[in-house]
């Protein structure tokens, strides 16, 4: 089944108008969301100012937190996602070829809080 759904609002004050909108569709194999909005001032603001947001969901439960994302995407419940979990426990990179351990923690550190 496939569902849809979007809203929008838009408002003034003196010269300065904005608006915002957001959009939803669905069906049992994707999810597609996409949010904008738009203003525009003649005082202190950018003239004809745009920002639009997309999001798409290719797997998955969408709308959920991210530990039950994750859980969605597993093996067992989808054998053609995959996905790289960027929350790793060790560091694997560049600081792997150090020859000693403090120099590849130091490394390490270095790069996750540059």
């Amino acid at each position: 089944s496939s569902r849809a759904r979007s809203s929008s609002v838009s408002g003034g004050y003196g010269n300065d108008t904005a608006g915002f909108s957001h959009s939803h569709s669905s069906s049992a194999s994707s999810q597609s969301s996409s949010l904008g909005g738009f203003g525009s001032g003649s005082s202190k603001g950018k003239m004809g100012a745009n920002l639009q947001v997309a999001q798409e969901w290719k797997g998955g439960v969408s709308h959920e937190n991210l530990s039950a994302w994750l859980k969605s995407i597993q093996p067992e419940h989808n054998s053609n996602w995959k996905v790289v979990n960027r929350r790793i426990s060790d560091c694997i990179g560049i600081w792997q070829f150090a020859r000693d351990r403090v120099t590849r923690h130091a490394i390490c550190m270095e790069y996750l809080t540059a």
